[in-house]
């Protein structure tokens, strides 16, 4: 679904309970539903360049390995990031984050982080 004019997410996806990747790159969103949680196949999720201003938590229950949200409007992650313990590829760049939630270290499986361009003055321990 990238390079489109979405505003939203399509709800018919969340009816894709055996989605593993999904491209939503470069379209005009500004929210995730809730309703993403259903989606608990999903390993790899491109959001990067849209409008997001933040990120459900619910994302935080799904067994992502790559997660990208860059270029987009972010101005923090949810505090529960540390659940994604399958993650290995994260993508914050070109956002405005300000801070990194302290549970960012509990991601044992990361090897790819990202997080020029932002607006970091510290990071967590």
């Amino acid at each position: 679904l990238s390079k489109n004019r979405l505003s939203d997410v399509p709800s018919e996806i969340c009816h894709l309970v055996a989605l593993e990747t999904l491209n939503l790159y470069h379209n005009c969103i500004r929210t995730i539903p809730d309703s993403f949680i259903i989606l608990q196949s999903l390993t790899s999720l491109n959001l990067s360049r849209n409008q997001l201003g933040s990120l459900p938590s619910c994302l935080c229950g799904l067994p992502l390995r790559v997660l990208n949200a860059s270029n987009n409007k972010l101005v923090s992650l949810p505090e529960t990031i540390g659940q994604l313990h399958s993650l290995m590829e994260l993508d914050i760049s070109c956002n405005e984050i300000t801070a990194l939630p302290h549970h960012i270290g509990k991601l044992k499986a990361l090897r790819e982080l990202n997080v020029r361009r932002n607006l970091l003055c510290v990071l967590p321990e």
